[in-house]
Formats: C-alpha cells, structure tokens, sequence
C-alpha cells in the first residue's frame, strides 16, 4: 500500500468527522438505544479509524524530521551568507586602502597618469554635486531643515487598547506558528 500523504490523512478525517456525525444522527434516532445499524456502524468506523490513525505518527515525525533539516540548512545557509559579508567586506577595505596608496603614491610625485604593460591609471576629478563640509550642524538655520514626520505607533496602539478609533488604522488577529518540539 502506498504511503499516504498529509492531504490523504486530512480527507479521511473529513469522512471520520461526517461518520462521527452519522452515528451521532442514528443514536438520535434510535433515542440513544443500540441499535444492530448502529453496532454494525460501529464496527465499519472502527476499522475505518485504525487505517486512518496507521501511519500518522510516522507521517508527523517525517514533516518535523524535514522541517529541522531545512531550518538547519537555512541556518548554516546564513552562517555562509555571513561569512561571506566579511570577506567582502575584508577584501573591499584593501582594494580601497590599496587604491588610496596607488593614488597618493601618483600625487606625491606629481603625476596624473600612469602606463604599464596591463593597465593605464589616471587621476581624475570627481563628478557629481559638489561636496559638503558640515563644521557644526546646530549652527544651521531652522529655515534649511525640513521635519519629518512619523506615526507614533506605540500611542497608537496604547490608544487603540484603551478602546479608541483611530482612522486608517485598526488591530488585525494575530496570526498562528508551527511549534515542533
């Protein structure tokens, strides 16, 4: 017999939950006797129940076995992702601090362009807007500033707790997690 799927077990505890409801309906009927329909039906559910539970436990410690593994990947995955953030970042610094010596070795002597077999170096102007030198921000008018302007989500929520309506806002459910323990 092939192995059944969560969906497999989740529709026959659909038809378990409709025959749990049929029985209930035959014992209305019948003003709670046991009736032979009823032994009989009882049986059938029987039966039914062991093929629908066989397996189950197998089932749920494959899915959690599964979603470890993959926690754990992601895990190691971001452990790498780390890794590698500082050798690049690593790897970025010398090129910069390399750069800057190339750059400051070609200034000191008063050239702006270098040939070699591989490579033509040049030094050239930067482009763009011109920069900036804060010396002492406060010293700056509010003319020049702008504001800006945020929500203040932990009044909002504090108010919204008290019972008050706040337009363009409102608490939604909050939501379910997995837990394998």
């Amino acid at each position: 017999m092939p192995k059944k799927t969560l969906y497999d077990i989740s529709q026959e505890l659909q038809i378990l939950d409709e025959m749990l409801e049929k029985k209930e309906r035959l014992l209305e009927e019948s003003n709670g006797e046991v009736t032979e329909e009823i032994e009989a039906f009882n049986c059938e559910l029987n039966v039914f129940m062991n093929s629908v539970f066989e397996g189950l436990s197998e089932k749920i410690d494959g899915y959690c076995d599964y979603i470890r593994s993959q926690k754990n990947n992601a895990e190691v995955c971001n452990r790498e992702k780390q890794r590698y953030t500082k050798l690049e970042r690593l790897y970025s610094k010398r090129a910069d601090f390399l750069e800057y010596r190339l750059k400051e070795f070609m200034q000191n002597r008063g050239m702006n362009d270098l040939s070699t077999v591989k490579n033509t170096v040049k030094l050239v102007g930067n482009g763009g807007k011109t920069p900036l030198n804060i010396v002492d921000e406060s010293l700056i008018p509010d003319e020049y500033k702008q504001v800006k302007q945020e929500v203040n989500w932990d009044l909002v929520r504090e108010l919204l707790e008290q019972g008050e309506t706040i337009p363009g806002v409102e608490f939604k459910e909050r939501g379910v997690r997995l837990k394998i323990g």
